[in-house]
C-alpha cells in the first residue's frame, strides 16, 4: 500500500504510464518528489486519482508531489480531487511554481472536509494570492497543519489569512516564515490571537517585522491560552519582548498539560457512551454478515448457472469462430477474384479508352477531310457555275439561231409532209385510173410502170 518512487526522473512519459494503474490500486501512501513530471504530469497524475475517486477506489492517504515544475495545470486538476476526496489526509506540494494558480488549490480546501496537513512552501504565492488563502481557511475547519514558508506574502497577504484566523476553529501548527511579512502584517497576526481558541504553533522566522510588532504580540499573548511554541527569530524584536513570549507560552503549554487529563477523562466519558452504539453496530455487523453470506450463497449459485451458460457461449463461440473462418477463406477467395475482375476491367477500360482516342482522332481527321472535301465541292460548284454562266452567255447568240434553224426547219418538214401527203394522193388516184382502165401510166419521173419493172 506504500510505493515511493521519489527521485526517478520518471518525466511525463513516465507519470502517464503510472496514471493507468492509480485508478485500480489500494496504494495509500504514494511518494512521488523529484521526478520532473513538469505541469502536465501532474494534470494527467491528478486526473487518474480523480477517475478512482469516481469509481469509489479514494484510498489515497499520503501524496508526496514537491520539486516536480507543476503548475497551473496541476492545480485546477487537484482542485477536483480535494473537492471530491475522503482519504487524503496529508499533501506535500512544496517546491513548485503554482504562483497565481495557488487559488485552485484553496478553492479546491474550502470544500474539503478531511485534509490534514498542506505544504505550500517555496511555491511563488504572493502577496495577491492571500484573499484566496483567507476564504479557504473560513471556510475549512479540518485543515490542522499549514506551511506557507518562504513564499512572498508581505503584508497584503498576511493580514488576510490573520482575518481568517480569527474565526477558523481547525488548524494547529500555521507556518509563515520567510514571507517579508513587515509591521502592518505582524500586527494583523497579533490581533488574531487574543480571538483564536485552536491554533498550538505559529512560525514567524525570517521576516521584517520591528520591535513595535513584538511588544503587539507579547501583549496579545497574554490573552490567547492555547498557543505553545512561536518561532519569531530573526526579526527585530527586543530582548524584553522575546521573554514575555517566552514566559507566556512556557504558561500556556504548563496549563494546557495540567488540562490534558480532564480531556482525556470526557474522551472516555464519551467513549463509554459510545460504546452501547458500538455493540448495536456489532449486531447489525452480524446481521449483515447473514445477509452478505445468504447473498453469496445466491451469488455462487448464480456464478454456477453463468460458468454453465459461459461454457456453452464458449462453445457457441467456436462454432460460430470455425464459420468465421470458413467465411473468411470464402471473402479471401471473392476478393482475390474481385481483384482480378477489377484489373483485367481495368485493362479493358484502359484498351478502350485507347481505342475510343484513336477512334476519335480517326473521325476527327475524316471530319476534317470531309470539311476539306465540302470546302472543294463548294469551290467545284462555284467554278462550274461560272462556266456555265460563262458558257451560256457564249452560246446564247448560237442558241437563239439554233431556234431560228430549228423553227426553219419544222416549217420546212411541215411543208415537205403536206407535198409528201398530196404525192400520196395523186399516187393513189393514178392507180385506181389504171385500175379503171387497165393502162400503165407513168410514174412521177415520166416512166411507164412496166419499163420501171424491167429496169429492176
Amino acid at each position: 500500500k506504500h510505493l515511493d518512487i521519489s527521485v526517478n526522473n520518471l518525466g511525463y512519459a513516465g507519470i502517464k504510464a503510472l496514471a493507468p494503474v492509480l485508478e485500480t490500486t489500494c496504494i495509500t501512501h504514494l511518494s512521488l518528489q523529484r521526478n520532473n513530471m513538469g505541469d502536465n504530469g501532474g494534470m494527467v497524475l491528478f486526473k487518474a486519482i480523480a477517475g478512482a475517486i469516481e469509481d469509489g477506489e479514494d484510498k489515497l492517504e499520503y501524496l508526496n508531489l514537491e520539486v516536480n515544475e507543476l503548475g497551473e495545470k496541476t492545480a485546477k486538476a487537484m482542485q477536483r480531487v480535494l473537492s471530491s476526496s475522503t482519504a487524503l489526509k496529508t499533501l506535500r506540494l512544496s517546491y513548485n511554481s503554482f504562483g497565481g494558480a495557488s487559488k485552485y488549490i484553496m478553492e479546491g480546501l474550502a470544500e474539503n472536509k478531511y485534509l490534514r496537513s498542506l505544504f505550500l512552501s517555496f511555491c511563488e504565492i504572493r502577496e495577491a494570492d492571500g484573499a484566496a488563502i483567507g476564504t479557504a481557511l473560513t471556510a475549512n475547519s479540518t485543515l490542522q497543519h499549514l506551511d506557507l514558508s518562504n513564499n512572498k506574502l508581505k503584508d497584503a497577504g498576511s493580514k488576510c489569512i490573520a482575518e481568517a484566523m480569527k474565526t477558523n476553529e481547525g488548524l494547529i501548527s500555521l507556518n509563515l516564515s520567510c514571507n517579508k511579512i513587515a509591521d502592518d502584517g505582524g500586527k494583523a497576526i497579533a490581533l488574531f490571537l487574543t480571538s483564536n481558541r485552536t491554533l498550538r504553533e505559529l512560525n514567524l522566522r525570517r521576516n521584517c517585522m520591528s520591535n513595535a510588532t513584538g511588544e503587539l504580540l507579547d501583549d496579545q499573548l497574554r490573552g490567547n491560552m492555547t498557543l505553545e511554541k512561536m518561532n519569531v527569530g530573526f526579526n527585530d524584536f527586543r530582548y524584553k519582548s522575546l521573554i514575555g513570549h517566552r514566559t507566556t507560552l512556557a504558561r500556556n503549554a504548563e496549563k494546557n498539560k495540567s488540562l490534558i487529563v480532564p480531556k482525556l477523562r470526557a474522551e472516555i466519558e464519551g467513549l463509554s457512551f459510545k460504546e452501547r452504539d458500538l455493540s448495536q453496530a456489532e449486531d447489525e455487523i452480524e446481521m449483515e454478515r447473514r445477509i452478505i453470506k445468504d447473498r453469496s450463497e445466491q451469488l455462487l449459485r448464480r456464478n454456477e448457472e453463468a460458468r454453465v451458460a459461459s461454457e456453452k457461449a464458449r462453445r457457441e463461440i467456436a462454432d460460430l469462430e470455425k464459420n468465421l473462418a470458413a467465411v473468411r477463406v470464402r471473402f479471401e477467395s471473392a476478393e482475390e477474384v474481385l481483384l482480378r475482375t477489377e484489373e483485367r476491367v481495368s485493362n479493358e477500360m484502359a484498351e478502350i479508352s485507347g481505342r475510343k482516342a484513336n477512334m476519335e482522332a480517326r473521325v476527327q481527321q475524316e471530319r476534317e477531310k470531309v470539311d476539306r472535301l465540302q470546302r472543294e465541292m463548294d469551290r467545284v460548284r462555284r467554278q462550274l457555275k461560272q462556266l456555265e454562266e460563262a458558257e451560256a452567255s457564249r452560246l446564247k447568240p448560237l442558241f437563239l439561231e439554233f431556234g431560228i434553224a430549228e423553227a426553219d426547219r419544222d416549217r420546212e418538214a411541215k411543208e415537205c409532209q403536206y407535198e409528201a401527203d398530196k404525192l400520196a394522193a395523186l399516187e393513189l388516184q393514178r392507180k385506181e385510173l389504171e385500175k379503171k382502165l387497165g393502162l400503165s401510166l407513168p410514174v412521177a419521173g415520166g416512166v411507164s410502170a412496166p419499163t420501171a419493172k424491167k429496169r429492176k
